[in-house]
């Protein structure tokens, strides 16, 4: 299944909307028994706030869906671990996100968890890409 949240216009809540829906099937639902999925969040904004909504700084990001896009290989390049920030990778940014916003506590809750969910980040780098790519053809 893919699900795109797209609109032209900025600030209509693209990212929020992506980010938690992603979250919620990630997580599923017991009471509505609704399983959890296996979930992979492709950020295709030059903004690339998905990851910084997780908590993630952007100066940590080392390979975004850019690199995948812009390969020079001329051959479709497979999305591997080097390119996602993996479940237990968004743990520990969300983490460390709420001690630094709540440093007083001495216990981060328990429900910051995240299982099932992967994210593909982007970059500002994303943006010259349509260009580049058009190019090309």
């Amino acid at each position: 299944m893919v699900i795109a949240v797209a609109n032209q216009k900025g600030g209509c809540a693209k990212t929020t909307t992506a980010v938690n829906l992603a979250t919620a099937l990630a997580e599923g639902n017991e009471k509505q028994r609704i399983p959890p999925r296996k979930v992979l969040l492709v950020d295709l904004d030059p903004q690339g706030n998905v990851a910084t909504s997780f908590g993630i700084e952007k100066r940590e990001l080392k390979r975004t869906v850019n690199d995948l896009l812009m390969n020079d290989s001329g051959e479709d390049m497979p999305i591997t671990e080097e390119f996602l920030i993996t479940p237990q990778h968004l743990t520990r940014s969300m983490r460390r996100a709420w001690r630094a916003e709540y440093p007083e506590r001495k216990r981060v809750p328990k429900n910051i968890k995240v299982e099932n969910l992967w994210l593909l980040p982007s970059d500002i780098h994303l943006s010259g890409a349509e260009i580049e790519l058009s190019t090309r053809l």
